[in-house]
């Protein structure tokens, strides 16, 4: 996943199921100023829907995405 930050900044990123559950989760990611690539494992996760939350200061970005095998 990229992400493009005006000013470098910290996060808390959370990785939920179509459930509603958070399966992962990373506080104070460092996201910096500019174009981030990161990548987050999830050999371990069944198919399916999930939804990468990033959550900091006044922002909140939901990106929904699909585990296809």
């Amino acid at each position: 996943m990229q992400l493009n930050a005006q000013t470098t900044t910290t996060a808390d990123l959370e990785l939920i199921d179509a459930t509603g559950r958070v399966v992962r989760g990373q506080r104070s990611y460092v996201v910096a100023q500019g174009t981030t690539s990161m990548e987050m494992d999830v050999q371990d996760l069944a198919p399916g829907a999930y939804t990468l939350r990033l959550i900091g200061g006044d922002a909140l970005v939901s990106v929904p995405f699909q585990i296809v095998r």
